[in-house]
C-alpha cells in the first residue's frame, strides 16, 4: 500500500498534460545580495519531491531523469527550459528564500527573478573556547533529535548541525545542577553519537558561555572504585583529549563491575588494555589503576584557563 502511494505520488508530480505543447523558457534568475550564479530552478517543484520519497521506494520505481525537469542558471543567471504554460517553475538556493512563478506570467510579464537571503543569527565565538566547567552524570534518555544549524551571517557552520539532547540526571557525578532535566548539544560528524543509543549513559558536559555542549572522549572510562570514589579507569591520559594532563595514573582497587569486555575489540584497541593497567582475565580487562575524576577535571580546568589566556 505505501509503495503504491509513492508510485501515485511519482506520477502525480511529474505528469504534464499532453495536450499542451512545451515551450522554451528564457530568463534571468540571481540573488539580491552578490548577485551569483548556481541557482537551481525546478518545474513544477518535481525534484523536490522526488527527493522526499525513501531510498528504497526509489529503488523500485527505477531510473529518474532529473535534467528533464530541472536546470541551472549561468555565471550570469541566465536560464533556459522547456515546460508547458501550465507548469511552474520554482527557484531555489540555499540560505535564500525560494520563489514560485507560472511559466505563462515568465513569459508574458517577462519577470526578472531576484531571491532576497534568509534571516541570519550572529554566531558567538566565544562558545568556542574551552570550557572552565564541567557537568557529569548518569542519565536515562528522554528525546535525541537533530537540528540543521542556523543560518549564520558571521561565520559558515563547519558541522552543520547537531542532535538536541534531553536527558533525566539519574546520578550527579560532577558539577552544579539545576535541575534533573538537563537539555545540550552534541556534535557528531558520522551520525548519532554512540552515547545517544543506549538507553542510559555517563554524559560528559561542558560549559561554554552558557551553552552545554557534549564532550565524548575528555574523561574516558569513568566508573566507579571499590570505595565508592569516581575515577578514570586504566591510563585516561592516552586519550588525545588528555594528552596534555600531567597526571599519573596510580593502583587502585575496583570492583567486578568495572571490567570491561573485549571479546570484540580489535588488535590495535586491546593494546590500551594491557600492564600495569589492565589485568586480563579471560574475556575481560580488569582495571588495576585509574585517575580519580576530580583530580583529571581539576587539571583540565586549569590547562583551559591557561589556553584561553593565550587566545586572549
Amino acid at each position: 500500500m505505501m509503495k503504491k502511494s509513492y508510485v501515485l505520488l511519482l506520477i502525480f508530480i511529474i505528469s504534464l498534460p499532453v495536450c499542451a505543447q512545451k515551450i522554451l523558457v528564457r530568463g534571468i534568475a540571481k540573488d539580491t545580495t552578490k548577485g551569483r550564479s548556481s541557482m537551481t530552478i525546478s518545474i513544477n517543484d518535481t525534484i523536490w519531491r522526488y527527493q522526499a520519497i525513501p531510498a528504497h521506494v526509489k529503488e523500485k520505481l527505477g531510473n529518474f531523469d532529473s535534467s528533464a525537469y530541472s536546470t541551472n542558471t549561468d555565471k550570469l543567471g541566465n536560464y533556459e527550459i522547456e515546460a508547458r504554460p501550465s507548469d511552474t517553475l520554482y527557484f531555489r538556493k540555499m540560505h535564500y528564500v525560494p520563489q514560485k512563478h507560472s511559466v505563462s506570467d515568465i513569459v508574458k510579464n517577462n519577470i526578472v527573478v531576484q531571491l532576497v537571503p534568509e534571516p541570519c543569527e550572529m554566531f558567538d565565538f566565544c562558545t568556542l573556547q574551552p570550557a572552565l566547567d564541567y557537568l557529569i552524570f548518569k542519565g536515562k534518555k528522554i528525546s535525541v533529535q537533530y537540528k540543521v544549524d542556523p543560518y549564520y551571517c558571521n561565520t559558515r557552520s563547519l558541522n552543520y548541525g547537531s542532535y538536541e539532547c534531553v536527558y533525566e540526571v539519574t546520578e550527579k557525578i560532577y558539577g552544579y545542577f539545576p535541575g534533573d532535566i538537563i537539555k545540550f548539544n552534541a556534535y557528531d560528524h558520522y551520525g548519532a553519537p554512540v552515547f545517544t543509543k543506549e538507553k542510559s549513559a555517563i554524559v560528559v558536559l561542558g560549559n561554554h558561555y552558557g551553552k552545554l555542549r557534549h564532550h565524548p572522549c575528555t574523561f574516558p572510562n569513568i566508573t566507579k572504585t571499590a570505595g565508592g570514589k569516581w575515577a578514570c579507569a586504566g591510563n585516561p591520559i592516552d586519550s588525545a583529549e588528555c594528552a596534555d594532563i600531567s597526571l599519573k595514573s596510580k593502583p587502585m582497587n575496583f570492583p567486578r563491575t568495572a571490567s570491561v569486555d573485549i571479546s570484540d575489540f580489535q588488535r590495535s584497541v586491546l593494546e590500551k588494555f594491557q600492564q600495569p593497567y589492565y589485568r586480563i582475565d579471560g574475556h575481560q580487562a580488569v582495571p588495576l589503576q585509574g585517575i580519580y575524576l576530580e583530580e583529571m577535571v581539576a587539571e583540565k580546568i586549569r590547562l583551559n584557563r591557561i589556553s584561553r589566556e593565550n587566545l586572549n
